[in-house]
């Protein structure tokens, strides 16, 4: 259902015929395109866990202790090491990211 209605989306400009339209038209296409892989592969390091273990900074002055600011280094591992999971959002990314790029790409070499 994504990929028919980008594909819809995608091949409207070339119905218009405009030729600078189109080129700007496919370079947006191109640009969300590429916004979209980048949302998904954060969603996917996100669900991974690789952030885990990231340490908060202290400011200057601050003599309180930040809780839970040991992590124990084999849970973090084994966090780590899991298998990256694709889930629901970064799945509908990828599915609209691909096929908008490949037709901002045989779009501009029409």
């Amino acid at each position: 259902m994504t990929i028919a209605l980008t594909i819809l989306i995608a091949v409207g400009p070339l119905i218009i015929g405009a030729n600078r339209l189109t080129v700007m038209i496919s370079n947006i296409y191109f640009m969300v395109g590429l916004l979209m892989l980048m949302v998904a592969a954060f969603i996917m390091i996100l669900g991974g866990h690789l952030f885990t273990g990231w340490r908060r900074m202290r400011r200057r002055g601050d003599d309180a202790d930040l809780p839970d600011e040991r992590v124990p280094a084999r849970k973090v591992g084994r966090l780590k090491n899991a298998p990256i999971r694709l889930n629901r959002p970064a799945n509908f990314c990828l599915q609209v990211a691909l096929p908008l790029m490949v037709m901002a790409i045989i779009i501009t070499m029409i």
